[in-house]
């Protein structure tokens, strides 16, 4: 995972893409009624994320990189990657999924089997 500014990129062995992350006020306010749910809530309130707030938040930090990604695009990014998305969505958006702000980006290594069932983070991810 690389971070500059607000921008995160993430890249996966053996995907050709790579999903840059961005805090964008109207991509939030534009994907809240796509998402179904209140999105900035969960920043005040990161400890009680839901699964669709996650996706909701994904989808909205994929969307000025990625105009046509889809939510459900931005969900099977989530299940395929789930620590490290959950963590650059975090990063993004300034918490931590344990409600503390964050200064920087964890650092991420991402090592995917072919199953794609290891990903593992390391660094303090601000904290």
């Amino acid at each position: 995972m690389e971070q500059t500014n607000d921008v995160i990129s993430l890249k996966f062995e053996g995907d050709p893409q790579e999903y840059r992350l961005e805090f964008d006020f109207n991509e939030v306010a534009d994907a809240e009624p796509v998402a179904g749910c209140n999105l900035l809530a969960v920043m005040t309130r990161p400890q009680e994320m839901t699964a669709g707030q996650l996706r909701g938040l994904t989808y909205a930090a994929l969307k000025k990189a990625h105009p046509v990604v889809t939510l459900k695009e931005a969900g099977w990014l989530i299940t395929k990657h789930t620590a490290v998305v959950s963590d650059a969505v975090a990063a993004v958006y300034g918490f931590t999924l344990a409600g503390e702000e964050v200064d920087e980006a964890p650092s991420v290594e991402t090592s995917l089997d072919a199953a794609d069932t290891s990903v593992r983070a390391t660094g303090d991810g601000g904290a």
